[in-house]
């Protein structure tokens, strides 16, 4: 009975459910939610969000890794990662956990990541493709927007269903090129599971018997897919931002360029690039262009997400990212990036930013003492308006 009423809400996350007490406007009810969101509860409790470097956020699949235990701590715990998955969960309920989260103690307090999983979709069910990839990229905005310093490796929907002409297993397949898109191989990552799940003319290689769940050989497989690409980032300094490229150039000392931009020395490399971007050598000249187009697009990421800080109140985090930046540069470059940190800590609501940062560093459990509201009563005396005032009203515990 109770794997019929999994799959029964896995199958029809559509249908308009009763919204939770504890939780208002969090939609997602099913029989199995309040059991997960305790264990996210008791994680929060249990784990300094300060050492999370790694976050996996989606839904029942993602959540079913507490069933693997072993293989999770074995491959994960070098990097405290954070399980925040929910079973039956489609876009529009991971993007509720993402805003209303860390005032219900979803999350332990000062959560920033270096890593972001995220596998979503598979319970948007109903929609177009289309429409199905839209709801993933809102949550993706709001994934970069919450960890703007995180690297998100985008999961594509894995097989559902009993195959093609399933509409399940075809709706699927039919997101995943319009999901890649979304991937730029610098803040968002494409990691392109699904393909390895083939279809063997009975199952999808790695989905158990209810087709839709991973069994040992799918996580083993999820495993093998991703842990590549987080020693990677995790071996980058987190002090600085540098572009990071996919695929090496094939010109050997180009590939030796990126290698040391990806390590942080960009404006040098920069430099070295733009010299070789002219060289006689068409292979040569090529490699250095296409690299460059790397580090354009990457810088002009990274200056619109300090613009949209900026934009949104959110001065502190704007300064933040400014100062990273800085520090992957020299010359006039930097200097550009040290004046709009200067600039942004001249700004009123800068000060307000570092002590709401202190405020949002108490654990959840110390937050239910009468002493927090005192402190948040007293920033709010000093600091009435503006995006800080309201954040700072947001962790205040829902009652």
């Amino acid at each position: 009975m109770r794997l019929l009423l999994l799959l029964l809400f896995a199958a029809f996350p559509c249908v308009i459910l009763h919204a939770d007490e504890w939780l208002p406007g969090y939609t997602n009810n099913g029989p199995w939610v309040k059991d997960q969101l305790a264990a996210q509860v008791a994680d929060a409790k249990a784990i300094d969000g300060t050492k999370v470097q790694l976050v996996f956020l989606g839904d029942s699949i993602t959540c079913f890794w507490r069933n693997h235990a072993p293989l999770w701590t074995q491959t994960f715990a070098q990097w405290t990662p954070l399980n925040l998955g929910i079973g039956a969960d489609n876009t529009e309920h991971m993007r509720w956990r993402l805003a209303n989260g860390p005032q219900n103690g979803l999350e332990p307090a000062g959560l920033d990541p270096r890593a972001v999983v995220l596998m979503a979709g598979t319970n948007n069910l109903g929609g177009t493709p289309e429409a199905r990839a839209e709801g993933v990229r809102l949550l993706l905005v709001d994934v970069q927007h919450r960890w703007p310093k995180a690297v998100v490796l985008l999961m594509s929907i894995t097989p559902r269903g009993h195959g093609p002409g399933d509409a399940m297993y075809d709706g699927n397949q039919a997101t995943n090129p319009l999901l890649k898109k979304l991937a730029d191989d610098q803040r968002v990552i494409w990691i392109d599971l699904a393909s390895q799940m083939t279809w063997d003319g009975q199952k999808a290689k790695g989905i158990g018997g209810d087709f839709v769940h991973f069994n040992d050989e799918g996580y083993q497989m999820w495993v093998d897919s991703i842990l590549g690409t987080l020693q990677q980032i995790m071996q980058e300094d987190p002090s600085k931002l540098a572009p990071r490229f996919a695929k090496p150039a094939t010109v050997p000392k180009i590939a030796r360029l990126e290698e040391s931009i990806a390590a942080g020395r960009v404006g040098a490399g920069e430099k070295n690039l733009e010299t070789l971007a002219n060289d006689k050598d068409a292979a040569t000249a090529d490699a250095a262009k296409a690299s460059l187009a790397i580090i354009t697009a990457w810088k002009a990421g990274i200056d619109a997400e300090i613009a949209k800080s900026r934009d949104d109140g959110d001065v502190f985090l704007a300064a933040e990212l400014a100062g990273c930046i800085e520090t992957s540069y020299t010359g006039e470059i930097a200097k550009s990036y040290h004046d709009q940190v200067v600039g942004l800590k001249k700004d009123p609501a800068y000060p307000a930013g570092r002590e709401y940062k202190k405020l949002a560093a108490i654990p959840f459990d110390l937050r239910q003492d009468p002493q927090f509201k005192k402190l948040v009563d007293a920033f709010l005396k000093k600091y009435p308006n503006g995006f800080y005032a309201k954040q700072a009203q947001a962790l205040i515990p829902a009652k």
